[in-house]
This record gives C-alpha cells, structure tokens and sequence, in this order.
C-alpha cells in the first residue's frame, strides 16, 4: 500500500509528485491546528510558514518522523478569525515509530497495484 501526493510545492523546494510505502492499518483524515505565533506571511497575505504547531496534538498520536508537503492556507473566515488552518494527514507506524504525512493538498491511498483506495 502506498500514500500519494500529486505536484506539490514542498517547504524545501522540491516539485513533484510524493510517494511512499506504507503498512497497514494507517489512519487518515482531515483537521485544523491554531497556527503557531510565530507564522509567517507574505505582503500578498499567502502563507510562508505555519509556525510552530503541535501536530502530534493536532493528529492525535505522538509522531515521531513527519513528511511536510505542501501547506497552503485557503481558509474559511472563521479559520482565518482563530488564526487556525485546516489540513489533511495520514499516519502509520514504521521502523521509525509513527510516520506521517500532512499536507494541505489530496492525499490518496494507494494499492500495490496501482489504483486509488481512499482519497483524503
């Protein structure tokens, strides 16, 4: 089984496609994190940083490895009023304890073959 996420912008300027092997079971949904205070925009008012936010807390496990991809924030006006951001995740245990993956754009789950499971 695989998670994928398609042509991103990632924060250390890679492009392209992410993908990785991953074992069952996995768990996979759709959150939001209060920004940490020290985020950064830029003068257009588009996300640079999200800060330092506790994404064990935000996922609800205790992460020990973390693939950041692409983080935008496109944000409701309530998000954008409690300086909160909304993205999707997905997380798994592996050799390095729990891995994850969080990204504010679609990630798919995939199967040894190829075709798409689940869409987050």
């Amino acid at each position: 089984m695989y998670v994928k996420v398609t042509a991103g912008h990632h924060p250390y300027g890679q492009r392209g496609d992410f993908l990785i092997e991953v074992e069952p079971p996995i768990y996979f949904d759709f959150t939001a994190a209060k920004l940490g205070k020290n985020a950064e925009w830029d003068e257009n008012h588009d996300l640079v940083s999200p800060g330092d936010i506790d994404f064990s807390e935000a996922l609800g496990a205790s992460v020990d490895y973390l693939h950041m991809l692409e983080f935008t924030a496109d944000q409701t006006q309530y998000e954008a009023n409690q300086n909160m951001i909304a993205f999707r995740y997905v997380w798994w245990h592996s050799d390095r304890g729990i891995e994850a993956v969080i990204t504010t754009r679609n990630i798919f789950i995939v199967s040894d073959n190829g075709k798409t499971i689940d869409r987050v």
